[in-house]
């Protein structure tokens, strides 16, 4: 018997196309959670993902956050039967007695699927939002489909009650897309970092002399700038530890084997595994490639996660300066070598946890909470 009371309270569901690990979709659900809300997630599988995790029926109580690995493309007509997927769930979560709703979707396709499958399922829809977490030149570049993306998420923003966008460049392309809506009426919600039930407080100058890279083992996030890196740290004395997976994973196994004070961690989903690895590092890499197009509204969750862990950050993005805790290098092994020698041995500075890029997040999704559920 569900009460009345769980009846009148929305509940968030997040929709997603790509629920990675730790992805932006992810963390806000879990964001939402420590708000004290009850969050479920609806993802469909990304046509021509390397790879895709399975469908979401959720909210599901026996496997409310699974995620399951499919190591198979996913064809590109199986995005017809998304609007299916978001139908059946619709339908389950109007049998279980768990609406009304409010929506976010972290794209502007998923938006105009899952809203008016969710409606053909008997879901009450009390409000919904897109969030632009993947608004990337590298989207919008193509003759074609760039077009089209542009027309899909012009008509996504018009449509939403609420707009989101990852950054506050982003915010503006969307705003120039025209008859959608203004920079001003758009909500800059960044990406939150990782939460920890491991003990995070041990002090940065108490901290082993190691360096670790959780992330993309891919051209585009510096695999081979990394691995190179990795052996000339390594023969200076110090540790390092890779978590991640992509097109150069094998490649950081194989080299794990023969260099010693390099450990290859693969992929890893449990933030407490990942916090473990960061309590045995003083220096953080964050390591993107400045020419590839995806980065350009670039919104890192790496550097959060170290800042949050307690580390000091090396990074081949610039933020508009560098500080004590994020500290900037060139796209080269002689620079990001040297600026992490730096930020291994320099005195103590600033306290990383207490960095604003931590804490920069909390205020938006506050105001996304208030405009969703209609309290501001």
């Amino acid at each position: 018997m569900v009460s009345s009371r769980f009846r009148s309270t929305p509940r968030w569901i997040v929709v997603t196309h790509a629920l990675l690990p730790n992805g932006a979709a992810h963390r806000l659900s879990g964001a939402l959670r420590d708000q004290g809300r009850r969050v479920g997630f609806c993802a469909v599988p990304m046509p021509g993902g390397v790879r895709t995790r399975a469908e979401r029926r959720l909210p599901d109580s026996e496997h409310l956050d699974s995620l399951i690995d499919r190591p198979s493309k996913v064809p590109v007509w199986r995005e017809a039967l998304s609007v299916v997927d978001f139908m059946t769930f619709g339908r389950r979560v109007r049998a279980e007695g768990r609406d009304p709703v409010v929506v976010v979707a972290c794209d502007p396709l998923a938006y105009l699927e899952s809203l008016p499958a969710l409606r053909l399922g008997g879901v009450r829809v009390r409000s919904d939002a897109v969030w632009f977490v993947d608004w990337s030149a590298q989207r919008l570049n193509g003759r074609l489909s760039g077009g089209a993306y542009k027309n899909v998420a012009r008509l996504a923003a018009h449509r939403a009650k609420v707009v989101g966008a990852i950054t506050s460049t982003a915010a503006e392309a969307i705003a120039e897309l025209g008859h959608s809506r203004t920079k001003d009426e758009i909500l800059v919600l960044p990406n939150l970092p990782l939460s920890f039930d491991e003990d995070m407080s041990r002090s940065w100058e108490n901290r082993p002399k190691g360096v670790v890279y959780l992330g993309g083992l891919s051209s585009e996030h510096g695999a081979e700038l990394l691995l190179r890196a990795a052996l000339a740290l390594t023969e200076a004395g110090y540790s390092v530890d890779v978590a991640g997976d992509g097109p150069a994973a094998n490649e950081f196994a194989e080299a794990a084997t023969r260099i010693d004070g390099l450990t290859f961690h693969g992929m890893i989903s449990d933030p407490q595994e990942l916090a473990i690895i960061m309590n045995r590092s003083r220096v953080g890499l964050a390591l993107y490639d400045p020419t590839f197009a995806m980065f350009a509204y670039n919104d890192s969750l790496k550097i959060k996660d170290y800042l949050h862990g307690g580390l000091r950050v090396v990074s081949t993005i610039s933020r508009g300066g560098e500080d004590d805790s994020v500290r900037y290098s060139t796209y080269d092994m002689e620079s990001l070598v040297s600026t992490t020698l730096g930020a291994l041995n320099d005195p103590l500075g600033a306290e990383p946890r207490n960095h604003d890029l931590i804490t920069e997040g909390v205020q938006p999704l506050l105001e996304l909470i208030a405009r969703m559920e209609g309290t501001s």
